[in-house]
């Protein structure tokens, strides 16, 4: 399984795909910098998109990739060719705009399928809460004053990792 977006709702993605049996998770960034974080989540591997050599090294690696990222700059068709035979790519994050330019043909030439969902209806959030209490599943957060909520909305829209740490 591969995680797209380590932060906000990314690093449930990895903690849950662990929980629910994932042999292996990759984490896939911009760059190295949340890559400490990652694997302190639990994610077995990692991807840095910035580096040359990350699509031939990873291509058709991954079942399925659930995409958090909310930009709208970041490589889908790159993505999608990370996905095995009949593998499915699920897009969680929201774009700005809502929409998405990339090239249609990795979905064609493997058989792969792209899909979405914001939320789970009532079921499936108690379901998720109830398991995360069983297998002890915690948030890594990082309390911060209210008086510095500007500063937090700034760091989380330039994509940049809180100092965090599991609770």
């Amino acid at each position: 399984i591969g995680i797209v977006g380590i932060g906000w709702l990314g690093h449930f993605g990895i903690l849950f795909a662990l929980t629910l049996g994932a042999d292996k998770v990759y984490a896939i960034s911009c760059t190295r910098s949340k890559e400490s974080d990652a694997r302190k989540m639990g994610a077995t591997d990692f991807i840095a998109t910035s580096e040359p050599e990350w699509l031939p090294k990873n291509m058709q690696t991954l079942d399925l990739i659930v995409c958090t990222a909310n930009d709208t700059s970041i490589p889908m068709s790159q993505y999608l060719t990370l996905l095995k035979v009949s593998g499915t790519l699920v897009q969680v994050g929201a774009p700005e705009g809502g929409h998405q330019n990339f090239d249609l043909f990795p979905l064609l030439l493997n058989n792969t399928s792209l899909t979405g969902s914001l939320t789970g209806g009532r079921q499936e959030i108690k379901d998720m809460l109830e398991l995360a209490a069983k297998k002890t599943i915690k948030s890594w957060v990082e309390a911060r004053p209210m008086s510095a909520v500007n500063e937090v909305l700034q760091l989380m829209e330039n994509g940049k990792a809180l100092q965090i740490c599991p609770c």
